[in-house]
């Protein structure tokens, strides 16, 4: 009889357990996006307003270059063989504000940390990231999702979209991530993350995973 309560109590924490365990579903999250990150030349006022035009104007152009992109496989052949159209369509930007700044664009791997955008959270971690470079680069930045179109098709507003909102995204739903590019699973990891507390746990366990993941690839 306590042999048997015994196996009954490990059936019953292993399904509890279970249902904190991130599936690979939410754990592609990683592998499904791609992230855009602006660096500013300086900190500067001039600088970080100039920032803010030029993402606007990579946002414009890479929106029509990915617009039909069916994954992130797609998007991020279209975006590596278009890194010089892009640095052009920035230098363009620069030269409209004024600046006599370079800009250099690439598409490489980055660590960024946990970002909130809105009613989305993405885990820290390893994404593909393209780069635009301002200049020195040395100034604060602005990150989002570039693919699936988060920056762009799910805000009302490009320059509304940043590090620090909190802001409810109260007009998209699932559907709507869906039709951006998100799979179900990854919607409710990055939507629900502080609803509940499986959510919760999942979020910071696919986080975990994802450390040690990238802790074997270095």
């Amino acid at each position: 009889m306590k042999k048997m309560l015994i196996f009954a109590s490990l059936v019953l924490v292993l399904v509890s357990a279970s249902a904190f365990i991130p599936s690979c579903a939410e754990m592609a999250i990683y592998d499904d996006v791609i992230r855009l990150h602006v660096l500013a030349n300086s900190d500067s006022e001039y600088d970080q307003s100039l920032k803010l035009y030029v993402r606007d104007a990579v946002l414009l152009y890479t929106d029509e270059l990915i617009g039909g992109a069916a994954d992130k496989e797609e998007a991020e052949r279209i975006l590596e063989a278009s890194t010089e159209s892009i640095s052009e369509a920035a230098r363009l930007a620069v030269s409209e504000y004024g600046g006599e700044y370079d800009v250099n664009v690439t598409l490489s791997v980055e660590e960024y940390p946990r970002c909130v955008y809105g009613a989305v959270t993405l885990p820290a971690g390893s994404y593909t990231s393209l780069r635009v470079m301002i200049g020195a680069a040395e100034g604060e930045n602005w990150w989002c999702v570039l693919f699936p179109q988060l920056c762009t098709s799910l805000a009302v507003d490009i320059g509304e979209v940043s590090n620090e909102s909190e802001d409810e995204d109260e007009a998209a739903d699932e559907d709507d991530y869906v039709a951006a590019g998100f799979t179900p699973p990854e919607y409710r990891i990055i939507t629900k993350s502080d609803e509940s507390v499986t959510y919760s746990v999942k979020f910071r366990l696919i986080e975990i995973i994802e450390d040690i993941i990238s802790a074997f690839r270095d």
